[in-house]
C-alpha cells in the first residue's frame, strides 16, 4: 500500500486556488491589475495548475451566461432559455458546424432563417439565434413544452366542467344525480389522468433541455476558441 500522502476535497480546492494564484502572480501582476486577462492566458494558466482548456471556458461563460426555467402557475416549468454572450460574429462554417450539432442533439432537421445579421434555426417550439447586442453577439436558445400545456389545458377544462356540473346539481339546477355520477365518473379521471401526464413530464424534459444547451453552448465556444488560436500569429 503506498503511503503517498491523499488530499481531502477540502485541501484540493485550497491547493489547486493557491496554485492558480502564484501561477497568476509570476505573469507580470501590473499589466494584469491594469488589462485584465484573456481567455487564452486563463487557458495557458490552467494547464499549468493541471485543467483543462475546456474547463476554463465552460467556467468563464457561466460568469455572463443567462439561463434559467421559467414556470406557469408557480410551479410548473414550461419553458427552458439559454443565453450566451459571443466574442464575435461566428463564421459560416462555425454557423453550419452549430446547425449540424444542433439537429443530432434534438434530433430534428428544423428550418434555418434570419436577417439584418441575425441567424437562426427554429423546430416548432426550439429555437436558437445568432444575433447582434448592444455590445457584440449572443448566442440565444429556447423552447416550451407545448404539448404538455395542451395536455395541462384539457385536465384543467375537464374538472372545471366536473366542478360546475356538481355545483349545479347541488343548486337543483337541472342536473340529476345519475347525470352527476357519469359526468364524474368520465370527465373526473380523464381531467386528473391529463393533468398529471402533463405536469409530471415537465421536470425532467427541463433538467434534460438545460443540459442539451450547456453542451451546445460549451462546444460552440469550444469551436470559436479553437479558430482564435489558430489564428494568432505565432511568436518569434
Amino acid at each position: 500500500m503506498s503511503d503517498e500522502r491523499r488530499y481531502s476535497d477540502e485541501e484540493v480546492e485550497v491547493i489547486l486556488h493557491r496554485a492558480v494564484e502564484q501561477s497568476v502572480e509570476r505573469r507580470q501582476p501590473t499589466a494584469l491589475a491594469r488589462d485584465g486577462m484573456t481567455l487564452s492566458e486563463l487557458e495557458s494558466i490552467g494547464q499549468e495548475v493541471g485543467v483543462s482548456a475546456e474547463h476554463v471556458r465552460e467556467a468563464a461563460a457561466s460568469l455572463d451566461r443567462v439561463q434559467g426555467i421559467q414556470r406557469e402557475w408557480g410551479v410548473l416549468p414550461m419553458s427552458v432559455y439559454h443565453v450566451t454572450p459571443l466574442s464575435r460574429t461566428p463564421t459560416d462554417r462555425e454557423w453550419s458546424e452549430l446547425v449540424a450539432d444542433l439537429r443530432q442533439t434534438f434530433r430534428a432537421k428544423g428550418k434555418l432563417d434570419g436577417a439584418g445579421g441575425m441567424r437562426g434555426w427554429t423546430n416548432s417550439n426550439l429555437h436558437a439565434y445568432v444575433e447582434p447586442t448592444g455590445s457584440g453577439w449572443q448566442l440565444r436558445m429556447g423552447t416550451t413544452k407545448g404539448n404538455a400545456k395542451a395536455f395541462i389545458g384539457m385536465g384543467g377544462a375537464m374538472l372545471g366542467m366536473t366542478l360546475v356540473m356538481a355545483v349545479a346539481a347541488v343548486l337543483g339546477l337541472g342536473v340529476g344525480a345519475d347525470e352527476l355520477t357519469s359526468i364524474v365518473g368520465t370527465l373526473g379521471p380523464l381531467g386528473v389522468g391529463f393533468l398529471g401526464f402533463g405536469a409530471l413530464q415537465l421536470p425532467g424534459w427541463s433538467r434534460t433541455r438545460q443540459k442539451q444547451m450547456e453542451g451546445l453552448e460549451r462546444r460552440m465556444l469550444a469551436r470559436m476558441s479553437a479558430a482564435d488560436r489558430e489564428e494568432e500569429p505565432s511568436g518569434g
